[in-house]
């Protein structure tokens, strides 16, 4: 870029300041991060303490308030239909399936805003970094999508190329999914699992994990424009979730910190606890 290229965007941010992104639906959360095309986000936690979950409520926030449409590669929520129902509850607030679902002419209504906003992807055989990239760059082209989905992270190939280490291979693979997202405009949110947890001695209780918790440690981090942490403690209520913001690259998006949410069983929502932070979170 030539100066009188960047120049006329810098006055813009001069004038009006830097594009913030797309609050959450909670408070609490909107004041400590937000969400801008053209980043990624990494989310850990352990198994149960609903990543997944919380990543899908933020989804419906983001078509529902925002606009933005989606491609989704989750291959452990199978089958797609399923899935598909998911968003639907999420959207209505009612189940889309069982005993106490929905009527049909509500049903239709929320599954056509589903349908108009969200593609999966499912490769059949490639499921390496480039393959899919591959594939969401027809979703840019052809759907306009505004962020993409990898959760998990673990279901995809990632046999490193000879030489290389576990570390080293993340760094690279990450990097290029971070050029991808920018390149294109497009928001990348990653679910990985964290490394096996060991308790505390003294309290008996797993800690709050941190983004070096995940397999390939400090890369994460490093890689990671947004980083957050989804936690429940099931020793106060299993409803009660702590989403704990770890790393915020650039401070026009928003700052570190923590907040509650809590969980609604019945329709997979997430609704702000309002208790503002939590002191147990780790430092970031």
């Amino acid at each position: 870029f030539h100066g009188e290229d960047v120049a006329p965007m810098a006055r813009d941010r001069h004038l009006n300041g830097a594009p913030r992104g797309e609050e959450p639906p909670w408070p609490s959360l909107a004041r400590l991060v937000t969400f801008r095309p053209g980043e990624m986000t990494i989310i850990t936690g352990y198994s149960h303490s609903g990543k997944s979950a919380f990543l899908d409520h933020l989804l419906v926030s983001l078509i529902q308030d925002h606009g933005w449409p989606l491609g989704v590669y989750s291959p452990e929520n199978y089958p797609v239909e399923a899935h598909f129902n998911t968003f639907v509850t999420l959207l209505a607030g009612r189940a889309a399936e069982g005993s106490y679902k929905m009527g049909q002419e509500e049903y239709e209504r929320h599954a056509a805003t589903v349908s108009a906003a969200i593609s999966w992807v499912y490769p059949e055989e490639d499921h390496t970094v480039e393959a899919l990239l591959a594939r969401v760059k027809v979703l840019v082209f052809r759907r306009g999508i505004r962020a993409f989905v990898v959760d998990p992270w673990n279901e995809m190939d990632h046999t490193a190329p000879k030489g290389l280490r576990e570390d080293q291979y993340i760094s690279m693979a990450l990097g290029k999914i971070r050029r991808f997202a920018r390149a294109h405009r497009v928001h990348v949110f990653i679910v990985a699992h964290p490394t096996n947890p060991q308790k505390d001695p003294k309290t008996k209780k797993y800690p709050v994990p941190t983004l070096h918790n995940i397999a390939g440690g400090a890369n994460w981090k490093n890689k990671a424009d947004n980083g957050l942490v989804v936690y429940r403690d099931f020793d106060t209520g299993d409803d009660q979730t702590i989403i704990s913001v770890q790393k915020v690259k650039f401070k026009d998006v928003g700052r570190s910190g923590t907040c509650i949410l809590r969980y609604e069983w019945k329709t997979g929502r997430f609704f702000d606890q309002n208790l503002g932070e939590f002191a147990g979170g780790p430092k970031a």
